[in-house]
C-alpha cells in the first residue's frame, strides 16, 4: 500500500474521480489502518488485491451490504486498471466514498423514512459537489425512481452518486484530452504553415532567378546586335575606303 496521505494518483495526468476519497482516509491513521485491516481480513492469500466476491465480504465485514447489481458498479468504477481485481489503495477509496455517502443520506433523511424526497435528494448531492439543476434532477428521478415512489433508499443513492461520479470522470478525461488533441493540432498546423512559406519563398526565390537569367540573355542579345551593327559599319567603311 502507499505511504500514509500520499495518493498513489498524484503523478497521473488524468485522476480518478475518487482520489480525494482516499486523501479524505488516509488523513486519518486510525480510519486508515481500520479500513486496510478489513481488506487484509479477506486477503487471506496475502495477493494484494480482493476480485468481486472477496470484495462483498470485505464490505460486509465494514457493515456495508448491497446486491450484486450494485458491487458489480462499484467494483468496475473503483478497479482503476480494469484487471477485475480491487487493491487496497481502491478499497480505501471505495470505503470512504460509501461512508460519505451513507452519511449524507443519514443526514438529510430527516424523519428516518429510509428515504430521501426529491429535495433532500438535491441537497445531499450538492453538499457531496454534485450540484444539480432541478432538470437534472427530474431526469434523475426517472431512472432512479421508476415507480415514481418520490423517494430513493440509501442504496438507489449510493448507485446514483457512483453513476454522477463516472460521469464527472468521463467529461474531466475528455476535457483533458481534448485540450490536448486541439494543442496538438495546432502544432501541427503551426509546422504546416511554416513549410508552406519556405516553400512559397524557394518558389519566389526561383521566379527571381528566372528573371535575371531573362534579362540577362536579352542584355546578351543587345550585345551581339550591337556587336554585329558595329562589324556592318566597318565593313561600309573599308568599302568606301577603296
Amino acid at each position: 500500500s502507499s505511504l500514509q496521505g500520499q495518493n498513489p494518483w498524484a503523478n497521473q495526468q488524468t485522476q480518478p474521480w475518487y482520489s480525494g476519497y482516499y486523501s479524505q482516509a488516509a488523513g486519518n491513521q486510525q480510519i486508515f489502518q481500520q479500513v486496510q485491516g478489513w481488506f487484509y481480513s479477506i486477503d487471506t492469500d496475502r495477493s494484494g488485491t480482493l476480485d468481486m466476491n472477496e470484495l462483498g465480504a470485505a464490505l460486509k465485514a465494514a457493515n456495508f451490504s448491497y446486491k450484486t447489481p450494485l458491487l458489480r458498479k462499484l467494483m468496475m468504477s473503483f478497479d482503476t486498471d480494469r484487471n477485475g481485481h480491487i487493491t487496497v489503495n481502491e478499497f480505501v477509496a471505495l470505503w470512504q466514498f460509501l461512508n460519505q455517502m451513507r452519511a449524507s443520506f443519514q443526514q438529510f433523511d430527516r424523519d428516518r423514512s429510509g428515504k430521501l424526497d426529491w429535495n433532500e435528494l438535491g441537497q445531499a448531492l450538492a453538499m457531496n459537489q454534485f450540484p444539480l439543476t432541478q432538470a437534472s434532477l427530474n431526469g434523475l428521478m426517472q431512472r432512479f425512481d421508476p415507480n415514481r415512489t418520490g423517494g430513493i433508499t440509501m442504496e438507489c443513492y449510493t448507485d446514483l452518486t457512483l453513476t454522477l461520479g463516472n460521469l464527472r470522470s468521463y467529461f474531466n478525461y475528455a476535457a483533458q484530452n481534448g485540450k490536448g488533441k486541439k494543442g496538438k493540432d495546432k502544432k501541427k498546423k503551426d509546422k504546416k504553415d511554416k513549410k508552406d512559406k519556405k516553400k512559397d519563398k524557394g518558389s519566389d526565390d526561383e521566379g527571381d532567378s528566372d528573371d535575371d537569367k531573362t534579362k540577362d540573355k536579352k542584355k546578351d542579345k543587345k550585345k551581339k546586335d550591337k556587336g554585329s551593327a558595329d562589324e556592318a559599319d566597318s565593313d561600309d567603311d573599308k568599302k568606301i575606303g577603296r
